[in-house]
């Protein structure tokens, strides 16, 4: 694909599809048929006639603000949001953010104390959020879960739906080079000291496109410090991976999908997209520029 890509950029690879899961790794879901579906919030049915026996995986929100969104009002608990705090950049190290992360916590198990009261079904979710959202994953069946929305602490809950990458875009179709060259804002850039988390089905860390010299010799630097990397490519993480080769141009990466624990990209997709997003320019052997 044509266009000279983000050189001074640092990416942080998540390995996700759209809602939580590979692709690969979970069944996808037929997007034709998906369209008869109408997710709820609150107390709206989702399918007539579904089965309600099956067992299926439910994305359930809480009322209370995560942290990057709290402003405050609750005695005791300081308000984390950086509309509130001021702070240019939101860290998860900030003051009072470590108390009302253990707020939403207490507040998700007395939640799930509810659940298991008003259904008769005890969950013990692997996957819970408190930063950017507030709220959990559980595995039950659609009457279970129309029944938990009836709860009043609940702010909604959604069947999880996992969709095949199916799209590919490069930096032409979306205008990148007008960014660069400047015509589009009055100023070049290429994406200097931007740091960019790609949610996708994985990242290959051998990949040219994240090379920390590129072919011109432009050697990237990393903003948390030589040598400092996160997620698969830190040894104290539980994440870990040993094969996993970060450089100062890729400073992480994480997984989110539990039945495919690894961060490397097993389709190529997050790859292909995190190279037109923020990969190096790579030129092949005819001499023609391309993105990763």
């Amino acid at each position: 694909m044509p266009g000279k890509i983000l050189r001074k950029t640092f990416i942080m690879a998540i390995v996700a599809a759209l809602t939580l899961g590979s692709a690969n790794g979970l069944a996808s879901e037929d997007m034709a048929a998906d369209s008869q579906w109408r997710d709820w919030s609150g107390k709206q049915a989702i399918q007539d006639g579904l089965d309600s026996d099956e067992i299926q995986t439910w994305i359930v929100r809480l009322h209370d603000a995560p942290v990057v969104r709290y402003t405050g009002g609750i005695p005791g608990l300081e308000a984390t949001s950086p509309r509130v705090t001021g702070q240019e950049r939101f860290s998860t190290s900030q003051p009072g953010v470590a108390e009302y992360r253990q707020y939403l916590r207490d507040r998700q198990q007395e939640v799930l104390a509810g659940i298991a009261q008003h259904t008769g079904q005890v969950f013990d979710p692997d996957r819970r959020w408190q930063v950017a959202a507030n709220g959990f994953v559980i595995e039950t069946d659609a009457r279970t879960a129309k029944a938990i929305a009836s709860m009043p602490e609940i702010r909604s809950i959604k069947r999880e739906i996992v969709y095949e990458p199916l799209t590919f875009a490069g930096p032409q179709q979306i205008g990148a080079p007008a960014i660069w060259e400047g015509t589009a804002t009055g100023v070049e850039s290429k994406g200097e000291d931007m740091v960019v988390a790609i949610v996708d089905s994985g990242i290959n860390p051998d990949h040219e496109s994240f090379a920390e010299v590129t072919d011109d010799g432009y050697e990237h630097v990393n903003p948390l410090g030589d040598g400092v990397f996160i997620g698969a490519c830190d040894p104290d993480h539980e994440q870990y991976e040993p094969g996993y080769n970060c450089n100062n141009k890729l400073i992480g990466a994480f997984y989110f999908n539990p039945s495919d624990n690894t961060a490397f990209d097993d389709n190529g997709h997050g790859t292909h997209v995190a190279g037109t997003a923020a990969g190096n320019e790579v030129t092949t052997p005819d001499g023609l520029e391309i993105s990763g």
